[in-house]
């Protein structure tokens, strides 16, 4: 019984005895089972990622930070618990959050210290479109004015607290 177990392990000597040496592609098969895998992000299937040839290209991308934050037309836009704030307007890096839509900044216009023009692509109730909205903080930072070329006057939210 110990020939058959020999007999296997000889043929094994032996055909390690004519390999060539991979002991350069061992080590970097090694280094490369070190090294940290990097995640991929996926995105759903009708988002597309257009990544710039170069760094000058890469779009200037966000919404000041003096205007993110949560935005209420009335008061109880901004206290209410029961999720029925049709005033509040929630924004952040690059979107503007309605009650029940949404707008992704799509380009900047024109950016100024207290002011930011910009189109956005919205979605909501089922449909999408396009628009060039312009955000205006005023009052110490506590008012913000959005102007649009669909609405009849300005509409003035108060910053939430």
């Amino acid at each position: 019984m110990t020939r058959l177990l020999i007999l296997p392990l000889l043929a094994l000597a032996a055909c390690q005895a004519n390999a060539p040496d991979n002991s350069a592609n061992d080590a970097v098969a090694a280094n490369q089972a070190e090294a940290p895998v990097k995640e991929v992000e996926t995105l759903p299937p009708d988002e597309t990622v257009v990544e710039p040839e170069n760094e000058a290209e890469a779009p200037a991308a966000a919404i000041p930070e003096s205007m993110q934050g949560r935005w209420g037309l009335v008061p109880a836009d901004c206290t209410s618990t029961r999720g029925d704030a049709k005033g509040l307007l929630t924004i952040t890096g690059d979107t503007l959050q309605f009650y029940e839509s949404r707008a992704k900044l799509a380009k900047i216009v024109g950016n100024w210290p207290e002011k930011l023009k910009a189109e956005f692509a919205f979605t909501g109730e089922g449909q999408s479109w396009t628009r060039t909205e312009t955000l205006s903080l005023t009052n110490s930072s506590n008012t913000l004015v959005r102007e649009d070329e669909e609405l009849a006057q300005p509409l003035r939210y108060s910053r939430c607290k």
